[in-house]
Formats: structure tokens, sequence, C-alpha cells
């Protein structure tokens, strides 16, 4: 079964839930779990704790461009999920992370 839980945006409809501008999904396969975006980084830890959502267990970290409110949670996320060391940074030419948001994300892991 696949479940979409968007774990940060604009909007909060539950309980103890924290709204912020940017986005976050988890999308979970049944076999492979992707966390895509990952929002300003003050919402997606909380909120996934709050859902029953486990970080830890992502399989991939898709960011879909480097805004920051698309990227700033990538330290909480790789802080997380501390066994995602293969990590492969694409650009289409327009879209790309800066490289203090790279270095910041790497430095959280240690």
């Amino acid at each position: 079964m696949h479940q979409l839980t968007i774990l940060s945006e604009n909007t909060v409809r539950g309980a103890g839930l924290l709204g912020e501008h940017g986005l976050a999904y988890w999308l979970d396969t049944g076999t492979h779990r992707v966390l895509f975006d990952t929002g300003q980084g003050l919402a997606l830890q909380h909120n996934a704790t709050k859902l029953g959502i486990d970080l830890g267990r992502v399989d991939a970290i898709v960011l879909s461009h480097g805004h920051y409110d698309h990227v700033s949670g990538l330290p909480a996320a790789l802080q997380a999920a501390p066994g995602a060391e293969n990590q492969r940074f694409r650009g289409c030419g327009r879209a790309f992370l800066s490289g203090s948001i790279v270095r910041e994300a790497r430095s959280h892991r240690r």
C-alpha cells in the first residue's frame, strides 16, 4: 500500500502539528520510504514524530530545488538518518543546492 503524508506545509490540520512556509512530504511505498523536500526544518522532526514516522528509515531524500523553504530541514533529516551515507546531488542547470547548505547538512551528521 502506498501512503503519502504531508510533514510540513503552510496549513496545519491536526492537533499538536506545526505549520511553516515550505514543503516536506513522506512517501511510503511499502518497500521504499522517500522524503520529498525537507521544509524550513522547524516542523519536520516534530511533525514526523507526532505522525509516527521514523525519519531514520528513509531510503532516499529528494530535493525539488534549492530554495530555503524546501531544503533547510536537510540537516535534521540527515541527522535522523545517519545511515544515509551515499549522497548524490544532481542539478538540471537551473536548480542547485548552495555549498553552504550541503556543508551544514554534512556537519550535522558527525
